[in-house]
């Protein structure tokens, strides 16, 4: 895996208890060779037929996509954003037919499906509401302080993301929602939940992201990367 990874948490079924690994998963990430916007369904069913083939029988068992499975990028390299109407990123249809299928079809051939995600709410999708609290737009959760030197929490490296103030009360569950999508619906059973790492700046939403992960009946392992300016003790 990504040398990025810096904390991992093994979520178990049913016990609600976070077990922390002996050792990082084995497995494929698709960000250094394939950065964002190259991998499309089939290629990535390729990918990992491949790995099951060539990789599995030596313990490589994680299939990961990361960064850029909710983007598109046109000819003249603009970026577009794909959220759902609770403000939570899809898969890109130019790329991706079925991600939950290709999903099984990855579990299919032995292997586990990882999918990357990133902390924050996007400054272009403030006026969706938040699922489960309709009450409430994604505008109302902004964090209003520089946590970890970026305006509103934002993160420092994607700063379109802004951070969430967790003592909003629909704060808790729009992180459960984003990780119902991620594992509800795309069946994903790890995790790299990016932007996360930067204690004390950004402890509260990673509390609120671990607790939304427990709560699901299924057994799925979180990684946390780093946030920018993160030390060896912000790790610990």
């Amino acid at each position: 895996m990504a040398s990025m990874f810096v904390l991992l948490a093994l979520l178990r079924a049913a016990a609600s208890v976070v077990v922390l690994p002996d050792r990082a998963p084995k497995g494929f990430n698709s960000f250094d060779d394939y950065h964002s916007q190259t991998l499309n369904q089939s290629t990535a069913h390729a990918l990992a037929t491949a790995m099951a083939s060539q990789l599995l029988p030596h313990g490589f068992d994680h299939f990961v996509l990361d960064g850029g499975w909710a983007r598109s990028t046109d000819a003249d390299g603009n970026v577009t954003w794909h959220f759902d109407e609770w403000g939570r990123p899809v898969a890109a249809p130019d790329r991706y037919d079925d991600l939950a299928r290709l999903s099984r079809e990855v579990k299919g051939l032995g292997l586990k499906f990882g999918l990357w995600t990133v902390r924050g709410v996007h400054r272009d999708f403030l006026h969706l509401r938040v699922k489960g609290m309709e009450q409430y737009a994604l505008g109302d959760l902004v964090d209003q302080e520089a946590t970890g030197g970026g305006a509103n929490g934002s993160c420092l490296w994607m700063k379109e993301m802004l951070g969430v103030n967790m003592s909003h009360p629909a704060a808790m569950a729009y992180y459960e929602s984003r990780v119902d999508q991620l594992v509800g619906t795309y069946g994903a059973d790890f995790i790299k939940a990016d932007c996360m790492m930067c204690a004390p700046c950004y402890t509260r939403e990673i509390e609120a992201f671990t607790a939304a992960v427990e709560q699901r009946k299924e057994a799925v392992v979180l990684s946390y990367s780093p946030g920018g300016g993160n030390t060896v003790d912000d790790g610990k």
